[in-house]
């Protein structure tokens, strides 16, 4: 009878113990699964936030293109870098963007790994998602040096939980910010920009005078950097 009594009263130390801890920190907890998001090759309006080198606060919802003159009207002081400040805000014609792309395409050598590699896992994983391969002339000459800008501005790219948020959009070619958390995550666009620029050099196919790209490249904390282009050729 004494040893039950010492081990009753040693659970009962136990117990009381426990349940005298304070509670978990909650934590994030993943939403749908990856393959599912990536099932569809639709997407939101993405959610923009932060300021221009500690300007006007941001609140604003769209693609690139729709919302940099916004961004540009609140910051008139602002001077944009030189990889952006001879762009439109809006490409011109296919045909001539084309143009244009071929004729100023170089191949960097790249001596250093990304930055933005120490938050995403491995490498981009190419294709494996839904939607067809998306136009190099789109992706690299407007969506990544625009964001890539603002972004280094201090703007944060957003997307709500278990959504894809389109954040730059043309002729159906797009960038976009695919979060499966069961909560918004913001995060800087230029990071945003190195990721895709990262995907473009994994994915990256030339063929008939332009580079075609699909892929998509997980952060450690469960969104995606994804560059693809609808299936039906529209944003």
């Amino acid at each position: 009878m004494k040893v039950q009594t010492i081990a009753l009263s040693s659970l009962a130390l136990f117990m009381s113990t426990v349940f005298a801890l304070p509670a978990p920190e909650p934590t994030e907890t993943t939403g749908q699964p990856f393959s599912e998001l990536l099932s569809s090759d639709s997407s939101s309006p993405m959610r923009w936030t932060g300021s221009i080198e500690g300007g006007p606060e941001l609140d604003l919802t769209g693609t690139l293109q729709e919302v940099l003159p916004q961004i540009l009207a609140l910051n008139p002081d602002w001077e944009p870098p030189i990889e952006v400040a001879g762009l439109d805000l809006l490409p011109p014609t296919k045909e001539l963007a084309k143009q244009i792309f071929a004729a100023t395409r170089t191949i960097t050598k790249i001596e250093k790994p990304s930055l933005v590699g120490r938050y995403f896992k491995n490498r981009p994983t190419c294709g494996a998602i839904d939607g067809t391969l998306a136009e190099g002339w789109v992706i690299n000459t407007w969506g990544i040096p625009w964001l890539k800008a603002i972004g280094e501005a201090g703007v944060m790219c957003g997307a709500e939980a278990n959504t894809c948020a389109r954040c730059y959009c043309e002729y159906g070619s797009k960038i976009e910010l695919c979060n499966v958390r069961t909560t918004k995550v913001d995060i800087r666009c230029d990071r945003l920009s190195g990721a895709a620029g990262e995907i473009v050099k994994d994915c990256g196919e030339w063929i008939a005078g332009d580079i075609l790209i699909k892929g998509h490249w997980w952060d450690t904390t469960d969104y995606a950097a994804v560059v693809r282009r609808s299936n039906s050729g529209a944003c």
